[in-house]
């Protein structure tokens, strides 16, 4: 490095300074400091090199032989393996929970094998049931076959006479409604012999399920309430309509609920009142109990309803049909009424008369309102009233003495 500097005095120049230096120590010190700082960069890549590995060591290994773990665990089921300790804090309480969640499964396997010792002994148990209900189902059938039969042989009877003609019209209705609960039954116990075969198979290839024995559970539940819920509702409909024709074939006198009465003649007449929309309403007392005969007031609602079917909702959709029944001074007020074509003038006064009809030629033998009249007046000893026009409706009043109990 050289450096020439003017010396100037009073504005005079005196002379020069020359000033001559070597960079060679400056260089020197300059490439030993850049190889000394290589140097320490280089020891220092090491060593955080070596702790890096290291930690890396000591962070993983243990995730390493938990994972080993985890996997022995799942591959050979065996749930009594349990994490070693581990000293870093966070490892341990990891090892810790994956212990209590191993004890945990391993509680559970206890418990479902003995919920499976359980199950066998239930589908033994269940299947047991199942072939004492299925044998009581049978003798259900044979029972209810039995009283079918008995309808039938009532429906032999009442073709004899025309007092009994209604009761006819009713058996295949009956019928028909006690097949229908009958057949929702039998299906009900025929899938629920299939589910039963479909459990016994998993049952034997060891491969059931809790959630498939729980749904088995929760259908042969529903099956068997579908079953009993079936057979109950044709049990009613023949205890009502084999009361309604014991009532129809004899005269005597008894004590009886007129509201249940009433709702009996109703059950019987449903295969008739299914086939359209029309509505009946029902006013009485639901704790009426009077002695009095059962039979000929079954036989009198029984015609005027299906009077009110074949003629007066011949062409109407919608019908109303109300039953109103009071108790006064020890006689019976029964009121009936409808909203349908009415009685036309010219067989108005004549209508309790034998053989008048509108439907001549058509199915109408002229003879229900007559049998009304007949059974009102003599089986009763009451009195009757029609009042009546066209395309107004009905309204027949009876009222016979009874005795209130």
């Amino acid at each position: 490095m050289e450096l020439t500097q003017k010396i100037e005095s009073d504005g005079k120049l005196i002379g020069y300074v020359y000033i001559r230096a070597s960079l060679d120590e400056l260089s020197r010190y300059v490439q030993n400091r850049v190889l000394f700082d290589i140097l320490i960069a280089l020891c220092s890549l090491i060593g955080a090199f070596i702790i890096a590995n290291r930690l890396q060591r000591r962070f993983t290994q243990p995730l390493y032989s938990l994972l080993t773990l985890v996997q022995k665990v799942s591959k050979e089921k065996d749930y009594q393996i349990r994490v070693p300790a581990m000293e870093i804090s966070e490892f341990h309480n990891l090892g810790r929970a994956v212990n209590t969640m191993l004890d945990r499964t391993e509680q559970q396997i206890t418990k479902l094998r003995g919920a499976e010792s359980e199950i066998r002994q239930l589908n033994q148990d269940l299947e047991q049931k199942i072939n004492d209900r299925t044998l009581a189902l049978k003798t259900s059938n044979q029972d209810l076959l039995n009283t079918l039969s008995t309808l039938h042989q009532y429906q032999n009877q009442i073709v004899e006479t025309e007092k009994m003609a209604s009761l006819g019209q009713m058996v295949a209705g009956v019928a028909h409604e006690v097949n229908t609960p009958i057949g929702l039954g039998v299906t009900a116990s025929t899938l629920m012999q299939d589910k039963l075969a479909d459990i016994q198979k998993a049952f034997d290839d060891k491969k059931l399920t809790s959630s498939q024995l729980a749904k088995f559970l929760s259908d042969s539940a529903e099956n068997l309430g579908i079953i009993y819920r079936n057979l109950e509702r044709a049990a009613n409909l023949i205890r009502s309509f084999k009361q309604v024709a014991v009532d129809q074939s004899n005269d005597n006198r008894r004590y009886f609920n007129m509201y249940q009465l009433l709702n009996e003649v109703l059950l019987s007449l449903r295969p008739n009142l299914k086939k359209a929309q029309h509505q009946v309403i029902i006013n009485c007392d639901e704790a009426l109990e009077l002695e009095s005969k059962p039979g000929p007031i079954s036989q009198i609602l029984i015609n005027l309803i299906m009077n009110s079917l074949i003629h007066a909702f011949d062409h109407k959709e919608q019908g109303t049909m109300t039953i109103s029944v009071t108790l006064s001074d020890s006689r019976c007020y029964l009121r009936y009424q409808d909203n349908g074509a009415g009685v036309p003038e010219n067989i108005k006064k004549r209508i309790f008369d034998p053989f008048v009809t509108t439907k001549r030629g058509e199915g109408g033998s002229g003879l229900g309102m007559h049998l009304v009249y007949n059974l009102v007046t003599q089986a009763l000893n009451g009195k009757i009233q029609l009042e009546s026009s066209l395309d107004h409706g009905i309204d027949i009043q009876i009222d016979f003495p009874v005795i209130p109990k």
